[in-house]
This record gives C-alpha cells, sequence and structure tokens, in this order.
C-alpha cells in the first residue's frame, strides 16, 4: 500500500502531465492555425496528423479550425 506522500506525489505527477499536455495541445493548435492563415493546408494537416488522437478530437471539435 503507499503512502500517504507516495500517493500526493502520484497526484502531483499527474497534475503536471495534465499541464503539459495542455500546453502542447495549444502550441499545436496554433501552429496549425499559423500553417492554416499561411495558405499551407498540407503542412497543417501534415501537423495534425502527427498528434495523439485525442488532441486531434480535440481540434476537429474546435469551431473556426476543423
Amino acid at each position: 500500500m503507499a503512502t500517504k506522500e507516495e500517493f500526493l506525489a502520484s497526484v502531483q505527477r499527474l497534475k503536471d502531465r495534465q499541464a503539459s499536455r495542455k500546453e502542447s495541445g495549444a502550441q499545436a493548435l496554433a501552429e496549425i492555425q499559423a500553417l492554416i492563415d499561411a495558405g499551407d493546408t498540407r503542412g497543417a494537416y501534415r501537423r495534425f496528423e502527427e498528434l495523439p488522437i485525442l488532441d486531434q478530437l480535440a481540434i476537429s471539435l474546435t469551431p473556426g479550425v476543423s
């Protein structure tokens, strides 16, 4: 059984991982939007395909981008 400190450390690692994913997702969305604005739809789609499936779904549901 995990100690309280181990549990809290595990929770903190999960929070850090979630924050990192949100940050990288926002960065990817900005890159994709910049490529679309520049008229490079193939490059935007290529960048989109590199994302994890959950990020692809989130972007697909984002108004104005999908």
